[in-house]
């Protein structure tokens, strides 16, 4: 970087087996939480992020 405010970091090879294991638990917990909502539900919050998705890259665009 050309700040010298940050940093560039990077991860070890054991930083990256963590982190893909815990990835792995992350996702099947989240499944887990999505799996227990009824489908009328899901589909609605799909369609609610959908939306949220457009009004950000809107806002992002016009944002200078």
């Amino acid at each position: 970087p050309q700040d010298r405010r940050s940093s560039l970091l990077k991860l070890t090879a054991k930083g990256r087996t963590q982190l893909a294991q815990i990835s792995a638990a992350y996702n099947q917990w989240v499944c887990s939480l999505f799996e227990q909502l009824p489908d009328q539900d899901l589909q609605h919050m799909m369609q609610s992020l959908d939306e949220l998705k457009k009004h950000s890259l809107l806002f992002a665009e016009s944002t200078p």
